[in-house]
């Protein structure tokens, strides 16, 4: 009875020691839709200190709502249209202090609104066509301080451009590049350069679709440059500003592509790199280090879809590394920057789909972790979804290693021992993990489970990669380890060993009296541990391990 009395105590004191709250826990941040429906939460803004995104509770349909993180502050932001069937709020574009979006109700259509996190704060900016018709504003997109969009007019007038500093009579148009024509102007999703310009593909019916600029006001909005000089166009995208240019892509009449930079005069537009591609992917193209990295490849040349950089050179764009040697490419996508590397999902026909890192070099662009052995995928995510997010040095992602159902929640600090998986949010069923936001420096993501549906969850108090609790009176090796952990202390004495899960459950125990001590892992399952060594006369240090 003794014995039992003091392993309780011992247990309660670890978890003072050991906080669960120390662990990289999952909970569900809020049932919306409750039971086992699907609240499908999407499209969140990140205000500071507060998160915007939709979500449908099956009382008030698709809403907005609102989140600080915690379970009391995720609440219905507005009931805007009163009905099962909601006003289906999307486009949350933050533009200053105020989150701007479209919104539907049956008086007024599909128009552009705002807020500023409050109920009474969420109202119609403009009706801007009068009536139920609907003006669908689209291409939102912060510009200078306002919002710059697109309306629908009329059946004729489909692409205006139209800019708002979120108040009525601050809702005007820019322009309408070609009025009077039921195909419009095509106008393409805006990019700024932070230097006074905005770029767009548009056509004026005498062009095809070309690049465009402006500053914001008519007479400052115009075509960059007839490129292909045909009725076709020169067919560019993946336009991405770096420094006071846009680079994009340039689509001959043959189909060639080329590689093209811009600075929004004619003069200083021209081409790059010729019958150089970029792969059609939005996620596959990003900013690091001051350049341009981006999937593509040289068309007809040795090498697949690659990772390649630009610094708008022809000498300075060059392929980082053939990853996936041969003409098999490994097609980069959902590139994400976390500190001073940069994240990515490619393929290889050895280790299949799995998280590589790149520092910019050949020799620094690697495989992070084979994390389902072999050439199966682990990151099984679609080219239209990036779920990589990142938190200061470390990325969150979707992942699975074969050893349990479906997908988990797991982080990665760019090497093999600081990537594991952090959470299985219910056990024994695939996570089905759609969107990962950071918000108010909480990561929160969707899952799906047999209890609540499709809901968002936390990640409490989330422990970075490299947080490892180290102390020069404990070592272990190897780290990550498969069999036997080795630990060397300086404690003395009789000693207790416990091994506890992310959940604070114990899942090993073991008495020992030696500075040296050999621990058998090779029994518990794969993950992330906490070890805490206690000795008799009072010291207690806890260290991370990882199970592989």
């Amino acid at each position: 009875m003794k014995t039992q009395l003091h392993m309780k105590i011992l247990i309660f004191t670890l978890f003072l020691i050991v906080p669960t709250s120390t662990f990289s826990q999952a909970s569900l941040l809020k049932d919306i839709y409750n039971g086992t429906g699907n609240s499908n939460p999407s499209e969140v803004l990140d205000m500071g200190s507060y998160g915007i995104f939709n979500a449908n509770n099956n009382i008030n349909g698709t809403e907005p709502w609102i989140t600080d993180g915690t379970t009391n502050g995720t609440i219905l932001l507005k009931d805007i249209r009163i009905s099962t069937l909601g006003s289906g709020a999307y486009y949350f574009t933050k533009v200053n202090d105020l989150a701007l979006f479209v919104a539907f109700t049956n008086a007024n259509g599909n128009e552009l609104w705002k807020t500023d996190g409050t109920q009474s704060g969420t109202v119609l900016v403009k009706d801007i066509v009068v009536g139920e018709n609907s003006a669908k504003p689209n291409n939102l997109i912060n510009f200078n301080g306002d919002l710059l969009f697109t309306v629908r007019l009329d059946g004729n007038n489909p692409d205006v451009i139209w800019q708002s500093d979120g108040t009525e009579q601050g809702t005007t148009q820019v322009k309408n590049i070609r009025p009077n024509s039921s195909q419009g102007a095509r106008v393409s999703k805006f990019v700024t350069t932070g230097f006074g310009l905005m770029f767009f593909t548009a056509t004026d019916g005498v062009h095809g679709e070309e690049l465009w600029a402006s500053d914001g006001t008519e007479a400052g909005t115009y075509m960059v440059k007839d490129i292909n000089n045909t009725i076709y166009g020169s067919g560019v995208n993946h336009i991405t500003a770096l420094g006071g240019n846009v680079y994009f892509q340039v689509r001959a009449a043959s189909g060639a592509s080329s590689l093209w930079k811009s600075d929004g005069t004619e003069a200083g537009t021209s081409v790059v790199v010729a019958s150089l591609y970029l792969t059609d992917n939005s996620t596959s193209i990003v900013i690091f280090n001051g350049k341009l990295y981006f999937a593509g490849g040289i068309q007809g040349g040795s090498t697949g879809t690659e990772l390649w950089v630009s610094d708008g050179t022809a000498v300075g764009t060059f392929l980082v590394k053939d990853i996936n040697p041969g003409t098999s490419p490994s097609a980069p996508i959902s590139f994400q920057v976390a500190g001073d590397k940069l994240f990515f999902k490619a393929i290889t026909n050895i280790n299949g789909a799995e998280l590589w890192v790149t520092d910019g070099t050949e020799a620094g662009t690697n495989l992070v972790k084979d994390i389902y052995p072999g050439n199966t995928d682990s990151l099984t995510f679609s080219d239209t979804q990036n779920l990589l997010q990142a938190i200061g040095n470390d990325v969150y992602f979707s992942a699975r290693d074969g050893s349990i159902t479906g997908d988990t929640l797991w982080v990665s600090d760019g090497t093999e021992a600081g990537t594991y998986s952090i959470t299985d949010t219910y056990p024994n069923s695939n996570d089905n993990i759609d969107e990962i936001f950071a918000v108010n420096n909480i990561l929160l993501f969707t899952a799906n489970s047999p209890t609540y549906g499709n809901e968002f969850w936390r990640l409490d108090n989330t422990l970075s990669a490299d947080e490892y609790i180290n102390s020069s009176k404990i070592s272990i090796y190897p780290n990550p380890v498969k069999n036997v952990l080795t630990i060397e202390t300086t404690f003395t004495g009789n000693l207790q060993l416990n091994v506890m899960n992310q959940l604070g459950q114990l899942v090993l125990r073991q008495n020992q009296s030696l500075s040296s001590i050999s621990l058998d892992v090779s029994n518990i399952s794969k993950g992330l541990y906490f070890l805490n060594i206690a000795s008799e006369n009072g010291n207690s240090q806890t260290i991370k391990f990882i199970k592989n």
